[in-house]
């Protein structure tokens, strides 16, 4: 009974193979769904199919521009802003 189920065919391997390779680009697809890029090269190679064209190319070497980040937008001048107080 043991050496029965022993045996792999290759139909049983092609199978396994296309199954893990559809999960693999399901898990990446996912992924790039989460955040299109990642701040490890391989990762963020990988990702590369799966990104949107509208997205922002990475610069060489894997990393992406800097995201500008606006604390306020009330203008520093504005009698409101939290700047003001400061002055």
């Amino acid at each position: 009974m043991r050496g029965l189920y022993t045996h792999v065919s290759q139909t049983m391997r092609t199978e396994l193979t296309g199954a893990l390779q559809s999960r693999w680009e399901e898990v990446l697809r996912a992924r790039a769904a989460i955040a299109p890029h990642s701040p490890v090269p391989l990762l963020d190679q990988l990702l590369a199919p799966y990104q949107t064209p509208a997205e922002p190319l990475a610069v060489p070497g894997g990393r992406r521009q800097p995201e500008l980040k606006l604390i306020s937008q009330i203008p520093p001048t504005h009698e409101k802003s939290p700047m003001a107080a400061i002055r």
